[in-house]
């Protein structure tokens, strides 16, 4: 039975719900208006939705046990890899004007120096795809993971990294940049570093400042030289390049 406190408690609450519905029966919305060429879009990174992505540090990570709850891995993912243009299909029907998504640096270099063609092609299609719906294309170049081959060699402790990044997003914008409206060059690099290296929760787990403050240097040095990269890229094509990093916003 509810005490005498807790019914009174409950009568007030729906007097002041009342009042609150009253006040406003008498008001007339005006709908929002946005200004002209404001984006609504949606985002997504190549690891958490393309599936398959076994060539990166994450993938290699997921595979031993107690690494993510219930030892689950992404496996395929919501196999976005194959279903995209169904995704697209989603988005353009829910009205976005814009699309923010990343592509896999260890698909399109594998190995150190090696290009996979066919993983340039199929990004081409996917980026095609979304200019096909009239939906502006935001591109991600790294997205928290990182091809194997460059984990083996520090990641982004080694300084050399920088310079490796840069060939990659030169690549990128060579062979894709025709597609592209937006470029993001690395997603939340505090974060990267963080969890990756004072908390240790993310690969590959290492709990020391003095590495964390080489990555997030290198990083820094990786975002200028990239920028320049596909600045310059952009110029050979006569196509004006709008280049920036994400930054994590905690309010």
């Amino acid at each position: 039975m509810a005490s005498t406190r807790t019914t009174a408690r409950a009568k007030e609450i729906k007097k002041k719900y009342a009042q609150s519905k009253h006040a406003h029966e008498g008001h007339s919305h005006k709908p929002l208006n946005f200004p002209k060429g404001f984006l609504w879009g949606t985002s997504t990174s190549s690891h958490q939705v393309e599936g398959g992505n076994s060539k990166n540090d994450w993938w290699k990570w997921e595979q031993k046990k107690g690494h993510i709850k219930n030892n689950e891995k992404s496996g395929k993912a919501t196999d976005h890899y194959h279903r995209y243009e169904e995704d697209f299909d989603i988005i353009k029907k829910i009205h976005n004007n814009a699309h923010r998504l990343s592509i896999e640096w260890s698909r399109i270099e594998p190995e150190e120096g090696k290009w996979d063609w066919d993983e340039v092609e199929h990004y081409r299609r996917v980026l095609k795809a979304l200019k096909d719906r009239k939906i502006k294309v935001m591109l991600t170049l790294h997205h928290f993971t990182n091809p194997l081959w460059l984990t083996e060699n520090g990641g982004w402790t080694n300084r050399k990294t920088p310079q490796k990044f840069a060939k990659y997003a030169e690549f990128v914008a060579a062979q894709l940049g025709e597609y592209v409206d937006f470029w993001v060059t690395i997603n939340e690099p505090v974060i990267y570093t963080v969890m990756s290296f004072v908390t240790g929760e993310w690969p590959p787990q290492e709990k020391s400042y003095l590495k964390a403050v080489k990555v997030l240097r290198n990083m820094g040095k990786a975002h200028k030289r990239a920028y320049k990269e596909i600045h310059g890229e952009l110029d050979k094509q006569h196509k004006k390049a709008k280049v920036g990093i994400a930054k994590n916003m905690i309010s």
